[in-house]
Protein backbone atom coordinates (compact mmCIF):
# COMPACT_ATOMS: atom_id res chain seq x y z
CA UNK A 1 0.00 0.00 0.00
CA UNK A 2 1.37 3.38 -1.18
CA UNK A 3 2.22 5.59 1.93
CA UNK A 4 0.79 9.32 2.08
CA UNK A 5 3.54 11.92 1.13
CA UNK A 6 4.99 14.17 4.44
CA UNK A 7 7.10 17.18 4.28
CA UNK A 8 8.99 17.48 7.48
CA UNK A 9 10.58 20.81 8.46
CA UNK A 10 13.27 20.73 10.98
CA UNK A 11 15.10 24.07 12.21
CA UNK A 12 18.32 21.89 13.57
CA UNK A 13 18.43 17.91 13.94
CA UNK A 14 17.89 17.65 17.73
CA UNK A 15 17.89 14.72 19.57
CA UNK A 16 13.66 15.14 20.50
CA UNK A 17 13.22 16.28 16.13
CA UNK A 18 15.19 13.57 15.37
CA UNK A 19 12.82 10.97 17.00
CA UNK A 20 9.54 12.33 15.91
CA UNK A 21 11.47 11.70 12.38
CA UNK A 22 11.93 8.24 13.03
CA UNK A 23 8.09 7.71 14.02
CA UNK A 24 6.82 9.65 11.14
CA UNK A 25 9.13 7.82 8.77
CA UNK A 26 7.17 4.11 10.08
CA UNK A 27 4.01 5.47 8.48
CA UNK A 28 4.57 8.30 6.09
CA UNK A 29 6.77 8.48 3.01
CA UNK A 30 9.15 11.79 4.67
CA UNK A 31 11.06 13.83 2.71
CA UNK A 32 13.08 15.58 5.40
CA UNK A 33 13.98 19.27 5.02
CA UNK A 34 16.93 21.10 7.93
CA UNK A 35 16.00 25.09 7.74
CA UNK A 36 20.25 26.33 7.96
CA UNK A 37 20.74 28.92 10.02
CA UNK A 38 21.68 31.92 8.59
CA UNK A 39 22.12 35.68 9.50
CA UNK A 40 22.58 39.22 7.91
CA UNK A 41 21.89 38.88 3.89
CA UNK A 42 22.28 35.31 4.01
CA UNK A 43 18.80 34.98 5.87
CA UNK A 44 16.66 36.31 3.28
CA UNK A 45 18.06 34.61 0.62
CA UNK A 46 17.85 31.25 2.23
CA UNK A 47 14.22 31.81 3.23
CA UNK A 48 13.38 32.68 -0.50
CA UNK A 49 15.36 29.36 -1.52
CA UNK A 50 14.32 26.98 1.14
CA UNK A 51 10.34 28.99 0.40
CA UNK A 52 10.49 27.87 -3.71
CA UNK A 53 11.82 24.14 -2.64
CA UNK A 54 8.33 23.81 -0.40
CA UNK A 55 6.40 25.04 -3.41
CA UNK A 56 8.11 22.73 -5.45
CA UNK A 57 7.55 20.16 -3.06
CA UNK A 58 3.90 20.78 -2.75
CA UNK A 59 3.36 20.87 -6.32
CA UNK A 60 4.43 17.04 -7.14
CA UNK A 61 2.29 15.18 -3.99
CA UNK A 62 3.47 16.94 -0.58
CA UNK A 63 0.33 18.00 0.51
CA UNK A 64 0.93 17.53 4.47
CA UNK A 65 3.74 19.60 5.80
CA UNK A 66 4.82 18.59 9.75
CA UNK A 67 7.17 21.24 11.47
CA UNK A 68 9.12 21.17 14.93
CA UNK A 69 8.32 24.87 15.89
CA UNK A 70 6.27 28.00 14.30
CA UNK A 71 9.04 30.42 12.40
CA UNK A 72 9.69 32.54 9.28
CA UNK A 73 10.22 29.00 7.34
CA UNK A 74 6.89 27.66 7.68
CA UNK A 75 5.24 31.28 6.34
CA UNK A 76 5.01 30.02 2.50
CA UNK A 77 3.40 26.59 3.89
CA UNK A 78 1.02 27.74 5.69
CA UNK A 79 0.00 30.31 2.82
CA UNK A 80 -0.21 27.86 0.38
CA UNK A 81 -2.55 25.85 3.05
CA UNK A 82 -5.17 28.61 2.39
CA UNK A 83 -5.01 28.63 -1.60
CA UNK A 84 -4.23 24.94 -2.02
CA UNK A 85 -6.15 22.81 0.24
CA UNK A 86 -2.90 21.57 2.15
CA UNK A 87 -2.18 21.12 5.30
CA UNK A 88 0.48 22.09 8.29
CA UNK A 89 1.26 20.73 11.49
CA UNK A 90 3.24 22.23 13.91
CA UNK A 91 4.85 21.67 17.39
CA UNK A 92 4.48 24.77 19.92
CA UNK A 93 7.91 24.79 21.93
CA UNK A 94 7.72 27.91 23.61
CA UNK A 95 9.51 30.80 22.59
CA UNK A 96 7.02 31.47 19.91
CA UNK A 97 4.18 31.99 22.59
CA UNK A 98 6.40 33.64 24.71
CA UNK A 99 4.79 37.04 26.15
CA UNK A 100 6.93 40.89 25.76
CA UNK A 101 7.35 40.21 29.59
CA UNK A 102 9.14 36.95 29.21
CA UNK A 103 10.46 38.02 25.95
CA UNK A 104 11.92 41.62 28.07
CA UNK A 105 13.06 38.92 30.70
CA UNK A 106 15.42 36.66 28.71
CA UNK A 107 16.61 39.88 26.98
CA UNK A 108 15.95 38.01 23.22
CA UNK A 109 15.94 40.18 20.12
CA UNK A 110 13.20 39.43 18.36
CA UNK A 111 12.37 41.80 15.37
CA UNK A 112 8.41 43.05 15.53
CA UNK A 113 8.36 41.68 11.47
CA UNK A 114 9.63 38.21 12.54
CA UNK A 115 6.97 38.36 15.77
CA UNK A 116 4.41 39.74 13.19
CA UNK A 117 4.94 36.14 11.00
CA UNK A 118 4.93 33.79 13.69
CA UNK A 119 1.46 35.03 14.73
CA UNK A 120 0.17 34.85 11.26
CA UNK A 121 1.18 31.27 11.12
CA UNK A 122 -0.19 30.30 14.70
CA UNK A 123 -3.21 32.04 13.59
CA UNK A 124 -3.61 29.88 9.88
CA UNK A 125 -1.54 26.65 10.51
CA UNK A 126 -4.16 23.56 10.00
CA UNK A 127 -3.29 21.94 13.37
CA UNK A 128 -0.72 23.16 16.43
CA UNK A 129 1.00 21.09 18.93
CA UNK A 130 1.84 22.59 21.61
CA UNK A 131 4.13 20.07 24.09
CA UNK A 132 2.03 21.73 27.81
CA UNK A 133 -0.99 22.81 28.66
CA UNK A 134 0.43 26.31 29.45
CA UNK A 135 1.68 26.56 26.24
CA UNK A 136 -1.48 25.83 24.70
CA UNK A 137 -3.26 27.80 26.63
CA UNK A 138 -1.08 31.00 25.57
CA UNK A 139 -1.23 29.20 21.76
CA UNK A 140 -4.86 29.70 21.77
CA UNK A 141 -4.76 33.61 23.29
CA UNK A 142 -2.75 34.33 19.98
CA UNK A 143 -5.06 32.23 17.43
CA UNK A 144 -7.92 33.42 19.35
CA UNK A 145 -9.70 30.16 19.11
CA UNK A 146 -8.95 26.46 20.26
CA UNK A 147 -9.92 24.81 17.28
CA UNK A 148 -7.15 22.50 16.92
CA UNK A 149 -4.72 23.15 19.11
CA UNK A 150 -3.89 19.84 20.49
CA UNK A 151 -1.46 19.01 23.77
CA UNK A 152 0.82 16.50 22.62
CA UNK A 153 3.68 15.76 25.20
CA UNK A 154 7.19 14.61 24.19
CA UNK A 155 7.74 10.69 24.47
CA UNK A 156 9.82 9.05 26.45
CA UNK A 157 11.34 5.05 26.14
CA UNK A 158 11.25 4.52 29.47
CA UNK A 159 13.94 1.40 28.76
CA UNK A 160 16.31 3.52 27.88
CA UNK A 161 16.39 4.82 31.86
CA UNK A 162 16.70 1.56 33.20
CA UNK A 163 20.11 0.89 32.72
CA UNK A 164 22.11 2.09 35.42
CA UNK A 165 19.31 -0.39 38.16
CA UNK A 166 22.84 -1.79 40.09
CA UNK A 167 23.43 2.09 40.39
CA UNK A 168 22.55 3.13 43.54
CA UNK A 169 22.15 6.81 44.05
CA UNK A 170 23.96 8.75 46.78
CA UNK A 171 21.73 9.84 49.47
CA UNK A 172 21.13 13.77 50.10
CA UNK A 173 22.59 14.48 46.89
CA UNK A 174 20.94 16.70 44.36
CA UNK A 175 21.47 17.22 40.41
CA UNK A 176 20.06 19.77 37.83
CA UNK A 177 20.65 19.28 33.72
CA UNK A 178 21.13 22.82 32.34
CA UNK A 179 22.72 23.87 29.23
CA UNK A 180 24.36 27.38 30.50
CA UNK A 181 26.57 29.55 28.00
CA UNK A 182 25.65 33.19 28.90
CA UNK A 183 24.64 35.23 31.89
CA UNK A 184 20.83 35.43 30.71
CA UNK A 185 20.45 31.27 30.54
CA UNK A 186 21.93 31.51 33.79
CA UNK A 187 19.57 33.27 35.32
CA UNK A 188 16.79 31.89 33.36
CA UNK A 189 17.78 28.45 34.14
CA UNK A 190 18.01 29.23 38.02
CA UNK A 191 21.78 29.03 38.62
CA UNK A 192 21.72 31.53 41.44
CA UNK A 193 19.01 29.92 43.14
CA UNK A 194 21.33 26.93 43.07
CA UNK A 195 24.11 28.22 44.78
CA UNK A 196 22.11 29.78 47.28
CA UNK A 197 20.80 26.35 48.27
CA UNK A 198 24.47 24.76 48.33
CA UNK A 199 26.16 27.54 50.16
CA UNK A 200 23.34 26.83 53.22
CA UNK A 201 23.43 23.31 52.85
CA UNK A 202 26.92 21.87 53.08
CA UNK A 203 25.50 18.60 54.09
CA UNK A 204 23.67 18.10 50.72
CA UNK A 205 26.06 17.80 47.98
CA UNK A 206 24.99 19.40 44.64
CA UNK A 207 25.99 18.63 41.14
CA UNK A 208 25.49 20.79 37.77
CA UNK A 209 26.23 19.63 34.15
CA UNK A 210 26.15 21.47 31.14
CA UNK A 211 28.13 24.79 32.06
CA UNK A 212 29.88 25.72 29.63
CA UNK A 213 33.94 26.42 30.73
CA UNK A 214 33.36 30.69 29.58
CA UNK A 215 30.49 30.44 32.62
CA UNK A 216 32.70 28.90 35.13
CA UNK A 217 33.66 32.15 37.02
CA UNK A 218 29.95 32.79 37.83
CA UNK A 219 30.63 29.21 40.41
CA UNK A 220 32.17 29.47 43.84
CA UNK A 221 34.82 26.56 44.89
CA UNK A 222 32.11 24.76 47.47
CA UNK A 223 32.96 21.36 48.84
CA UNK A 224 29.28 20.20 48.15
CA UNK A 225 29.04 21.50 44.31
CA UNK A 226 30.59 19.63 41.64
CA UNK A 227 30.28 22.02 38.15
CA UNK A 228 30.57 19.34 34.87
CA UNK A 229 30.80 20.24 31.45
CA UNK A 230 27.95 19.01 28.77
CA UNK A 231 27.86 15.32 28.54
CA UNK A 232 26.57 13.41 25.82
CA UNK A 233 22.68 11.71 26.41
CA UNK A 234 24.16 8.35 28.03
CA UNK A 235 26.42 9.67 30.49
CA UNK A 236 23.54 12.00 31.72
CA UNK A 237 21.66 9.25 32.07
CA UNK A 238 24.61 7.89 34.38
CA UNK A 239 24.30 11.41 36.43
CA UNK A 240 20.30 10.47 37.06
CA UNK A 241 21.10 7.70 38.55
CA UNK A 242 23.82 8.42 41.17
CA UNK A 243 21.44 11.15 42.59
CA UNK A 244 18.78 11.01 44.86
CA UNK A 245 17.27 14.44 44.13
CA UNK A 246 16.37 16.21 40.89
CA UNK A 247 16.29 19.84 41.59
CA UNK A 248 14.26 22.63 38.61
CA UNK A 249 15.50 25.64 39.27
CA UNK A 250 13.86 27.58 36.21
CA UNK A 251 12.59 30.41 36.36
CA UNK A 252 10.78 29.92 32.54
CA UNK A 253 10.46 26.61 30.78
CA UNK A 254 8.68 24.74 28.27
CA UNK A 255 8.15 21.25 28.83
CA UNK A 256 11.40 20.67 30.51
CA UNK A 257 12.17 16.99 29.44
CA UNK A 258 15.56 16.62 31.70
CA UNK A 259 12.94 16.59 34.61
CA UNK A 260 10.94 13.94 32.67
CA UNK A 261 13.78 11.96 32.15
CA UNK A 262 15.31 12.36 36.25
CA UNK A 263 11.98 10.97 37.44
CA UNK A 264 12.25 7.95 35.06
CA UNK A 265 15.37 7.28 36.18
CA UNK A 266 13.99 7.58 39.87
CA UNK A 267 15.23 11.09 41.04
CA UNK A 268 13.01 12.69 43.55
CA UNK A 269 12.07 15.76 42.21
CA UNK A 270 12.46 19.12 43.69
CA UNK A 271 10.84 21.86 41.10
CA UNK A 272 9.69 25.68 40.72
CA UNK A 273 6.54 26.14 39.53
CA UNK A 274 7.95 26.95 35.94
CA UNK A 275 6.46 26.02 32.32
CA UNK A 276 4.75 22.28 33.20
CA UNK A 277 6.88 21.46 36.23
CA UNK A 278 3.38 20.97 38.26
CA UNK A 279 1.73 19.10 35.80
CA UNK A 280 4.74 16.82 35.30
CA UNK A 281 5.34 16.14 39.31
CA UNK A 282 1.79 16.31 40.13
CA UNK A 283 2.24 16.23 43.86
CA UNK A 284 2.16 19.77 45.34
CA UNK A 285 4.58 18.71 48.11
CA UNK A 286 7.47 18.57 45.76
CA UNK A 287 6.75 21.96 44.13
CA UNK A 288 8.79 25.08 45.69
CA UNK A 289 6.55 27.61 46.62
CA UNK A 290 9.28 30.33 47.50
CA UNK A 291 13.32 30.12 47.53
CA UNK A 292 13.88 30.32 51.14
CA UNK A 293 15.68 27.79 52.94
CA UNK A 294 12.94 26.47 54.73
CA UNK A 295 10.82 25.75 51.92
CA UNK A 296 14.29 23.60 50.56
CA UNK A 297 14.36 21.70 53.21
CA UNK A 298 10.74 21.16 53.61
CA UNK A 299 10.90 19.00 50.92
CA UNK A 300 14.07 17.13 51.42
CA UNK A 301 13.18 15.98 54.88
CA UNK A 302 9.46 15.16 54.21
CA UNK A 303 8.64 11.61 55.10
CA UNK A 304 8.14 8.79 52.64
CA UNK A 305 9.67 10.30 50.05
CA UNK A 306 10.72 6.97 48.06
CA UNK A 307 6.74 5.99 47.79
CA UNK A 308 6.41 9.06 46.49
CA UNK A 309 8.92 9.44 43.81
CA UNK A 310 7.66 5.55 42.13
CA UNK A 311 4.05 7.32 42.21
CA UNK A 312 4.92 10.19 40.45
CA UNK A 313 7.37 7.93 37.91
CA UNK A 314 4.41 5.82 37.29
CA UNK A 315 2.35 8.63 36.43
CA UNK A 316 4.97 10.30 33.68
CA UNK A 317 5.31 7.06 32.01
CA UNK A 318 1.72 6.22 31.41
CA UNK A 319 1.82 10.35 30.20
CA UNK A 320 4.87 11.06 28.63
CA UNK A 321 5.42 7.45 26.88
CA UNK A 322 7.30 7.56 23.32
CA UNK A 323 4.32 4.89 22.38
CA UNK A 324 1.59 7.24 23.50
CA UNK A 325 3.17 9.98 21.39
CA UNK A 326 3.31 7.67 18.25
CA UNK A 327 -0.02 6.85 18.25
CA UNK A 328 -1.37 10.59 18.87
CA UNK A 329 0.84 12.29 16.10
CA UNK A 330 0.22 9.94 13.46
CA UNK A 331 -3.62 10.07 14.10
CA UNK A 332 -3.74 13.40 14.06
CA UNK A 333 -1.85 14.08 10.71
CA UNK A 334 -3.70 10.83 9.10
CA UNK A 335 -7.20 12.22 9.95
Amino acid sequence: MKREKLLVILLSPSSFSMQDVKILEKHFEVKLLIHAKTTGIGYPIELTKFALYTIYLMLIGYRKTFSVFADTHMLVPVLLSKILGTKTYITIGGYEVFSKEEIDFKQDVMPKWRRNVIQFIIKHATVLLPKSHELAEKTIQIRGRKDDVITLFNGFDPTLFNVHTNVKSTPRSVLTIAQVADYKTFLIKGMDRILTYAENNPDVHFTIVGIQDSMLHYFPKLKNLTIVKPVSHSETILYYAKNQFYLLPSRSEGMPNALCEAIFCGCIPLAFNAGNSTFIVNNPDFILQDESQAEFNRIVHLPQLEEASKSIRNRAESLFSLSTREVSLVNIISR
